[in-house]
């Protein structure tokens, strides 16, 4: 679509693309700047969760505007390769100027013990992060796996946050991971 689009400004209306191009540099209320498209609806994707300071691509979705993954999800990955989405990636990029926050997904392995869940809630409430889901099992020899949704600004965020929850007594390996 944004391929016919730029195609027909250029043969019926020339003195417009400017104009187009000025409107497709705004930015959406999710902090994404569409390339070539204006004001059209724009979701960030839950299967790879992008935050600001990430790579993303945009897939035109059928019906539900431009959907946003990160450029190594491993869906867009995938679809690719068929033949069948061709034509339906836009560029995108992000706003320089993001003011909200976003959910961010990690893996937690660690050595189960007495009182881990409240040491890593007690990190994340010091660095004034929100929580929105938590969940562990058991996987094998007493070792745990805890997946966390919380609420991130951006990667360098997300950064310090693995940072700060991999210096916690038992902790093997904090990581993003998918929702």
């Amino acid at each position: 679509m944004p391929r016919i689009k730029e195609e027909y400004q250029k043969i019926y209306h020339p003195a417009m693309a400017p104009i187009i191009e000025t409107v497709s540099k705004k930015s959406t209320p999710e902090g994404i700047i569409v390339e070539g498209l204006g004001n059209c609806l724009v979701k960030l994707s839950q299967c790879c969760n992008p935050l600001p300071g990430d790579n993303i691509i945009g897939f035109v979705t059928r019906g539900f505007g431009v959907s946003v993954h990160k450029s190594d999800c491993p869906n867009i990955v995938q679809n690719m390769k068929n033949a069948e989405y061709d034509g339906r990636y836009v560029k995108v990029h992000w706003s320089d100027t993001v003011d909200r926050s976003f959910n961010a997904s990690l893996q937690i392995a660690a050595s189960d013990r007495h009182a881990l869940l409240a040491d890593i809630t007690t990190v994340l409430a010091s660095m004034r992060v929100m929580i929105h889901s938590v969940n562990a099992r058991e996987i094998k020899n007493s070792d745990v796996l805890i997946n966390i949704t919380i609420d991130a600004d951006n990667i360098n965020h997300l950064q310090s946050v693995i940072t700060r929850l991999g210096k916690i007594n038992g902790v093997f390996s904090v990581s993003r991971g998918a929702n």
